[in-house]
C-alpha cells in the first residue's frame, strides 16, 4: 500500500475548500436544529449540569450514563462557561460533527486526493443519520469523531512507516490514535465495536509487533486511568462494568432482528416523515460502488467499505449483553460507521472521474442528485424527530412570555425535564411527583398533559392527583399548545392553567 498524497495543503486554494466544507456543515446542523432528544439526552445534562457544580457524579457506584465521560465532561465544561441551555447543550455535538467533517477530508485527501476529499465529506454533510442526531446528545455522533479522527493518525503513522521516518514518531501517532479510540469508550461503551470494524484494515496494514503493541497500548493506557478515576471517586474499578449491568436489567432491548435490514434498505412505500432511519438509496448505492471497488481491484478502498459492513453486520447479529445475548441496536448506533462508508464511497467515485474523463460531468452531476436525495430524506426525518419536543419548546416559549413568569409552574416530570432545560433554568418549576395525596398549589401555572408519558402511561397516570386529572373550574386556561400531526403526538394537547 503506497499513500501518496500529502497529509496536509500545499496551496490555500485547497484550505479554502475544507473551510467552505466545513462552514457548509456547520449551516445545515444550525438549519436544521433539533437540540434535546427524547433518547438520553436529559439523563447527559443532568450529570453534566452536576460535575460543573463539583458535585461526584460517580459517587455510589454513579450510573451508566453518568460513567460516560467522554460525553459529560466536555458538556461540563460548556455549562460552566457558558450555562445550561438548549443552545449551549448543543455546542458539543455540533463541534463534533464540523470536527468530524474536517477528519473526514483530511484522510480521504491523504489517501485518495482532493476530489475523492470533496466527496466523502460533503457526504458525511448531508448524510440523513446526521443531519438528525448532529445537534441532539446522541453519543455516536463523537463516536463518529473518535473514529475519523483515529483514522487519520493511523494512516498518518503509516505514512512515516512506509517512509522510512523515525519509528519512535510513528509509534507515537499509533499510541494517539489508539488513545482517541478509549475515548470512544469513555463516550459509551458499545464503541468496542469499532475494534471489529478496524480489522480489515489492520490487516491490509501489514504491522509488525511493535506496531501493534503501541496501537493498543494507547486504548489500555485509558482504560487504566478510567479504572483508576473509578476507583478514587466511586470505590471500586469495576463500577462501570456494575452500572452497566443494572440497566441492562432494568430496561428492554430492541431484539427484532429485521429492525436494521428494514429501515436501512427499504426503497418502497416509505414515510418521509417517519424516523426509522432515512437512509434512501445510499446503501444500495453503497453495494454498487462495492461491486466496483472488486471490478477495478480497489482493494485499499474496499478495506474501507469493509469496515462499514462488519460493524453494520455486528450491530445486526453481533452479542451486545453479558449473558450473550445478541442485540439489534438502534440507527443512531450506525454514526460510528458512516466515515468509512463516507470515504470508501468518495475513493471510488473520485476514482471513477479520473479513469472516465470524458463523462466525468456525468458522475458529478449523478452525485450531486445523490446528495440532493440524501438531504430531502434528512431533513424529513429532522421534522419527525421535532415533534416529539414540539410541545416543550411551546410550553416554554409561552411561560416566558408572561410577564408573571417567576410564579411557580407546576408540571410532570419529563414535562419539567425538558423545560427546565429549555428555558434556561429561568422559570420556578416544581416538580409533581406522582403522589396520589399532594396538596392543591395555591397559586401559580398548572401544565395538564404536557407530555406523552403522562397520557400514556396509565400507572403513572393513576397515581397523579385527581384534581390534576380534572382540574378545578376556578382555574384559568389560558393556553392549548397545538399544532402536532404526527402519529401519536396528535391525540393530545397540552393545556396551561393559571391557579388564582
Amino acid at each position: 500500500m503506497k499513500i501518496k498524497q500529502e497529509i496536509f495543503f500545499k496551496d490555500r486554494n485547497q484550505v479554502l475548500k475544507l473551510a467552505t466544507i466545513l462552514f457548509f456543515c456547520f449551516i445545515l446542523r444550525i438549519n436544521f436544529f433539533v437540540g434535546i432528544g427524547i433518547n438520553d439526552d436529559i439523563g447527559y445534562i443532568h450529570h453534566a449540569k452536576e460535575l460543573a457544580k463539583g458535585n461526584n457524579i460517580l459517587a455510589n457506584g454513579g450510573s451508566q450514563l453518568a460513567f460516560r465521560t467522554g460525553i459529560i465532561i466536555p458538556l461540563a465544561l460548556v455549562y460552566k462557561c457558558f450555562g445550561c441551555s438548549e443552545k449551549t447543550t448543543s455546542i458539543f455535538p455540533i463541534l463534533s460533527s464540523v470536527i468530524t467533517c474536517m477528519f473526514i477530508y483530511l484522510t480521504s485527501n491523504m489517501l485518495f486526493g482532493s476530489s475523492s476529499a470533496i466527496i466523502s465529506s460533503l457526504l458525511w454533510c448531508v448524510y440523513p443519520l446526521q443531519l438528525v442526531f448532529d445537534t441532539q446528545l446522541s453519543p455516536s455522533n463523537q463516536h463518529a469523531t473518535c473514529v475519523s479522527a483515529s483514522l487519520f493518525l493511523f494512516f498518518i503513522a503509516l505514512k512515516h512507516k512506509q517512509k522510512g521516518i523515525d519509528e519512535k514518531l510513528c509509534n507515537r501517532f499509533f499510541f494517539i490514535s489508539s488513545f482517541i479510540i478509549g475515548i470512544g469508550w469513555l463516550v459509551n461503551e458499545v464503541f468496542v465495536v469499532v475494534f471489529f470494524g478496524a480489522i480489515p484494515l489492520l490487516l491490509y496494514g501489514k504491522l509488525n509487533k511493535d506496531n501493534l503493541i503501541w496501537l493498543f497500548s494507547g486504548f489500555l493506557f485509558l482504560i487504566f486511568i478510567e479504572l483508576l478515576v473509578s476507583l478514587i471517586f466511586s470505590g471500586s474499578c469495576f463500577s462501570r462494568i456494575n452500572s452497566i449491568i443494572v440497566t441492562e436489567n432494568l430496561i428492554g432491548s430492541n431484539k427484532c432482528y429485521e429492525y436494521l435490514p428494514r429501515v436501512i434498505f427499504q426503497l418502497f412505500n416509505t414515510n418521509p416523515l417517519h424516523d426509522e432511519g432515512h437512509f434512501g438509496i445510499i446503501w444500495h448505492i453503497f453495494i454498487v460502488l462495492n461491486v466496483l471497488m472488486l471490478l477495478f481491484r480497489q482493494w485499499f478502498m474496499l478495506c474501507f467499505a469493509m469496515s462499514a459492513w462488519f460493524i453494520l453486520a455486528y450491530f445486526q447479529w453481533g452479542v451486545m449483553s453479558f449473558d450473550g445475548t445478541t442485540i439489534t441496536k438502534y440507527i443512531r448506533y450506525l454514526s460510528m460507521l458512516v466515515p468509512f462508508q463516507c470515504i470508501a464511497i468518495g475513493a471510488i467515485i473520485g476514482l471513477c472521474i479520473q479513469k472516465f474523463q470524458q463523462t466525468k460531468w456525468l458522475i458529478f452531476l449523478l452525485t450531486f442528485i445523490l446528495y440532493i436525495h440524501l438531504f430531502y430524506f434528512g431533513s424529513n426525518a429532522v421534522n419527525s424527530i421535532i415533534v416529539r419536543t414540539k410541545d416543550f419548546k411551546d410550553i416554554s416559549i409561552y411561560l416566558m412570555s408572561q410577564d408573571n413568569k417567576n410564579m411557580p409552574v407546576y408540571m410532570d416530570e419529563m414535562t419539567a425535564q425538558f423545560v427546565e432545560v429549555i428555558s434556561g433554568d429561568k422559570l420556578d418549576i416544581r416538580w409533581l411527583e406522582h403522589n396520589i395525596k399532594k396538596i392543591v398549589p395555591k397559586k401559580g401555572y398548572m401544565i395538564v398533559d404536557g407530555s406523552r408519558r403522562i397520557v400514556e402511561d396509565k400507572i403513572y397516570r393513576n397515581r397523579m392527583p385527581e384534581w390534576y386529572l380534572s382540574p378545578p373550574k376556578s382555574w384559568e386556561l389560558i393556553h392549548i399548545v397545538k399544532g402536532k400531526k404526527f402519529e401519536f403526538f396528535d391525540t393530545y394537547d397540552p393545556k396551561i392553567y393559571k391557579i388564582k
